[in-house]
């Protein structure tokens, strides 16, 4: 049984409620035009599928509300399998553990979604997967550079799922943007492997924040 009902049906089709909702201490303050603009472009390409970008400076509050956003399209099941592209493999293992951790000690989650949260759910250092005990959904953190095998899985039911939505995290340290050469080699990753993870059937929704880039390219 649901403990707040209401509470869950309201931020159903509400991501910035989610938020204000049940993650209050990350989305205390009053929001930002810049945010609400982000939240407005995230929830509608996980809703819709498609595309979106946007870049705002550093310190914003971006990947606080990207991984907010993964969690509610997690946790209201409209995409069974996220990838969460960071520009490390290492802090892609990092942000996991975070992410796993923030989900077993929000006590308004696992109040509100029990029936998801209890179901044994892992994170998996090694493949830096978060799995749900059904084996339902994951949400899996990468980095740019990390290998793309095996990014497809099998359901108990026999249905073969794949990612269909791509959260990508400011995919850039600081040396790609005095690089003309990493930066176009990043780019073309994202754009020809990344984003083509969800294979060719099925709706593939990806979505990229960036930092605001404050520095020219340098000569190489």
């Amino acid at each position: 049984m649901i403990k707040n009902a209401y509470s869950v049906d309201s931020c159903r089709e509400n991501l910035g409620l989610f938020c204000e909702t049940y993650l209050p201490w990350t989305f205390g303050l009053p929001w930002t035009d810049d945010q609400r603009a982000l939240v407005a472009a995230l929830q509608g390409v996980i809703l819709g599928g498609g595309t979106g970008r946007r870049d705002m400076d550093h310190g914003c509050g971006k990947t606080s509300i990207a991984l907010a956003g993964v969690l509610w399209a997690s946790l209201y099941g409209y995409h069974d399998y996220i990838l969460v592209v960071t520009y490390l493999a290492a802090e892609s293992v990092e942000m996991g553990e975070a992410f796993w951790a923030a989900m077993q000690t929000n006590d308004r989650l696992q109040e509100d979604f029990a029936h998801i949260l209890k179901r044994d759910v892992c994170f998996c250092r090694s493949s830096r997967r978060i799995i749900f005990g059904d084996e339902s959904r994951r949400i899996q953190f990468m980095g740019i550079g990390s290998s793309t095998e095996r990014f497809s899985h099998k359901m108990p039911n026999g249905r073969v799922i794949r990612p269909s939505l791509c959260i990508i995290d400011s995919p850039h340290p600081e040396e790609s943007l005095r690089s003309q050469t990493k930066w176009a080699e990043r780019e073309h990753r994202i754009d020809n492997v990344i984003k083509c993870l969800g294979g060719i059937a099925g709706r593939y929704a990806a979505f990229r924040i960036d930092d605001v880039m404050s520095q020219p390219f340098t000569a190489e």
